[in-house]
């Protein structure tokens, strides 16, 4: 093998750039600067994601206050507990986003009947599957309406291998949305992590992104698209 060739008194490696502890530097910081081009359009792709969480900024916090009596009786009358529970979702959203919610056509498309007699029933303190149920459907029409979902279906056009990303970050962030209202209508003693386990379980819900919808002070602390987590 060649000895590395020398030119003013250092040695050169094969493409006449400098040997030594300072050139493993440059060559390391040329190698990730390669690779930041050779990604193409991916870089700062993150900044762009984390604006799509803008809109939470200008939402207020949901009043708290105890939940209305309806859905203290889910298991008794689910139907009347579903529309008691969907018209307390509609004044606490109205007074944090100034829109109406009660009258969304979608809010009641996710129960049907039965869907409705099966979470009044779900164990956990009374009526919190259903006030858990009709706060998801809710804060995803939330979501529609105050532009986070039309940014998240331009996002995924713009970059469609990251798409399932993009969607996975808008159900948590519908999960984040829905614990502010159950944290804003529920006693704390009824919101403990055995009950949601019990009273959630096999639903699909996302525990910890649902517990930090409880423990953010607005809807601002369910921003999605920033967080790595």
């Amino acid at each position: 093998m060649r000895p590395p060739r020398r030119e003013g008194g250092r040695p050169r490696g094969a493409l006449g750039l400098p040997l030594g502890p300072a050139a493993g530097v440059a060559g390391v910081l040329a190698l990730l600067l390669l690779v930041l081009l050779t990604r193409g359009g991916q870089v700062g792709e993150g900044a762009d994601f984390t604006a799509i969480d803008r809109p939470l900024a200008e939402l207020a916090p949901l009043p708290a206050g105890p939940a209305v009596a309806g859905a203290d009786a889910a298991r008794r009358r689910p139907q009347v507990a579903a529309r008691a529970i969907t018209a307390d979702l509609d004044r606490r959203w109205r007074a944090s986003t100034a829109l109406v919610v009660a009258d969304w056509a979608p809010l009641g498309r996710p129960l049907t009947p039965g869907l409705v007699a099966d979470v009044a029933t779900a164990p956990g303190p009374p009526g919190l599957a259903l006030a858990h149920a009709l706060a998801r459907a809710a804060a995803g029409e939330v979501q529609a309406r105050i532009g986070i979902r039309a940014a998240v279906d331009a996002a995924a056009a713009d970059d469609p291998p990251a798409e399932a990303a993009l969607r996975a970050r808008l159900v948590r962030q519908a999960e984040c949305l829905a614990g502010q209202y159950l944290a804003s209508a529920h006693p704390p003693a009824s919101l403990t992590p055995s009950a949601l386990r019990r009273a959630l379980a096999g639903r699909g819900a996302d525990l910890a992104w649902l517990r930090r919808g409880m423990e953010a002070a607005s809807p601002a602390g369910c921003a999605a698209f920033g967080d790595t987590g």
